[in-house]
């Protein structure tokens, strides 16, 4: 068995990162924070690249550091974006779609989509809903919570916690 990472041209390992790109997004949407990341943990330093591999093209380049890794991914991820691949505004969407049926409020979502590096005007444009939406959403999450604790009564204090931690605004709870 042979100890050696294979040697590998750049252009093969640009289409690797980018076929890894595209399975990872044919699972679900991905923010592009998120993509870079996983991409960045592919394992891409592990291998070796020959720069002399094919000395006669003098199109075939090779990546000999993980700088240059780095750049390769950024191009890749700027490129699954130009073809409509990877879209911050589809996972901002499909996410604020899920969390809102998982019965999580405004402020948990948006610190989420935040720490996701989605931008602040796209959460806002995803969460543009109206109070009385939100009112609906944090009823419906509480009488899921609880609906199998007929016998005891629930507290309005322990039910107003549970918003609270599920990131609903005080002015929703209080309502």
């Amino acid at each position: 068995v042979d100890c050696y990472p294979t040697l590998v041209s750049i252009e093969d390992l640009s289409r690797k990162i980018y076929t890894r790109g595209v399975r990872l997004l044919s699972g679900r949407e991905h923010s592009e924070l998120e993509l870079r990341k996983k991409l960045l943990r592919g394992g891409w330093f592990r291998s070796r690249f020959d720069c002399n591999k094919n000395r006669s093209s003098s199109t075939t380049r090779c990546v000999n550091n993980t700088l240059e890794i780095t750049s390769l991914i950024n191009e890749i991820v700027n490129q699954l974006k130009t073809d409509g691949v990877l879209s911050d505004t589809r996972y901002s969407e499909s996410y604020i779609r899920m969390r809102i049926n998982r019965g999580y409020g405004p402020i948990y979502i948006t610190r989420s989509l935040r720490e996701h590096g989605i931008s602040d005007e796209l959460i806002e444009l995803g969460l543009n809903l109206d109070i009385e939406s939100w009112i609906n959403i944090a009823k419906e999450t509480v009488r899921k919570q609880y609906r199998s604790n007929h016998a005891r009564v629930i507290s309005w204090e322990q039910k107003a916690r549970f918003l609270t931690s599920r990131g609903f605004p005080t002015t929703v709870i209080l309502r």
